[in-house]
């Protein structure tokens, strides 16, 4: 069923007082279903307001998520509070939520102590030694190009504003394009003996590019309470919170249980 998107639709509960710890406390839940937000659609929310007698009035003591004593106090809205800050199109970021609170590597697709970051160099076919990037997207460039029989050496003229005249830099046939402002910077030979001796290597013997792994994924441990609270799962293990498909599945049927639970809370759907 669709839900009815309406722009105000909430309940209050309470106050209601209590004493604790010698001091005299007042609270009331605030239970919303609606588009306040312009989302484009309903959401629910529970939140609650507590205040403290000081003896002499009312003044402001907690207020926003604060479910435990809203669950405690107002034991009616105990199995509702699971719902927060869910919408008619589910879940606040259902599988992505629930799936990084139950990872165990801080980065997706890897596990712990795999390389996730390298430093690139370029070696040629013969050549002992290797080469750094003279200019950032510069190897990206020449994985591209892969045929260099006709790239050219080109000057890059200096294109500051200052006095100063400074001499050309060089590039390669395409690496700096037309409509690209400071040139000049990106250029990455220095003289054009340097961009020659490059290119006719690039143009008569092979190469490769060497990375060396400079930082590697790191273990987490899984928050299992927070991601079974992303799932609306009470009892799932940390396998099932891991597997989309799985949690993908189980959707329509968690949406089914939403829309009942608001509808006995009076709300329209």
């Amino acid at each position: 069923m669709k839900s009815v998107l309406t722009k105000h639709q909430t309940k209050t509960f309470g106050p209601k007082t209590y004493m604790e710890n010698g001091i005299k406390y007042r609270i009331t839940a605030n239970v919303r279903y609606d588009d306040q937000c312009g989302n484009g659609h309903n959401s629910f929310s529970i939140t609650g307001d507590i205040d403290r007698h000081n003896g002499i009035r009312w003044i402001e003591d907690a207020g926003g998520c604060i479910h435990n004593e809203i669950g405690k106090h107002f034991p009616e809205l105990k199995p509702f509070i699971k719902w927060h800050l869910t919408s008619s199109d589910g879940p606040m970021h259902y599988v992505a939520n629930t799936m990084y609170h139950a990872r165990d590597c801080d980065r997706d697709g890897l596990r712990p102590g795999d390389a996730y970051q390298f430093f690139t160099r370029l070696k040629f076919d013969g050549i002992p030694f290797t080469f750094k990037e003279h200019e950032k997207g510069f190897w990206a460039y020449l994985a591209e190009v892969g045929d260099f029989n006709n790239i050219n050496v080109e000057p890059v003229p200096y294109d500051g504003k200052d006095a100063y005249n400074f001499a050309p830099n060089y590039s390669l046939t395409g690496f700096i394009k037309e409509n690209e402002l400071k040139q000049w910077y990106r250029a990455p030979f220095k003289s054009k003996r340097e961009a020659t001796e490059f290119l006719n290597a690039l143009q008569n013997s092979g190469y490769e590019f060497i990375k060396t792994p400079t930082a590697w994924a790191k273990e987490v441990t899984p928050n299992l309470e927070f991601a079974r609270s992303s799932a609306i799962w009470p009892d799932a293990t940390l396998e099932k919170l891991r597997d989309k498909d799985l949690l993908e599945a189980r959707l329509p049927k968690l949406m089914a249980d939403f829309e009942s639970a608001m509808i006995k809370l009076g709300f329209v759907f």
